[in-house]
């Protein structure tokens, strides 16, 4: 049986935002395009420090536990004006 080895991308978005902030420094604010609870801690810590601009979320499913964050902290980028903007259409 063959099987393909999953990678832990979660953990290297982490891993790599947390060594910017420790080492780099050299943004502004950070922005993430997901809805996985996976990433409700680091949420949770960037608004903490003032480190969050938003975070997006690509569908309307996204975790009910974003829901406690204030909206200025995130946009459903599925929402048809949002989307309209965003959207890339060929000419």
């Amino acid at each position: 049986m063959k099987w393909k080895k999953k990678w832990n991308v979660d953990v290297d978005i982490v891993f790599e935002i947390m060594r910017r902030l420790k080492d780099e420094k050299d943004f502004d604010n950070i922005v993430l395009v997901s809805g996985d609870w996976d990433y409700i801690k680091l949420v949770n810590y960037l608004i903490e420090n003032n480190c969050l601009k938003k975070i997006l979320f690509p569908n309307s499913f996204f975790s009910s536990l974003y829901r406690k964050l204030q909206p200025k902290y995130w946009v459903n980028l599925s929402l048809s004006d949002i989307r309209k903007k965003i959207e890339y259409k060929k000419r």
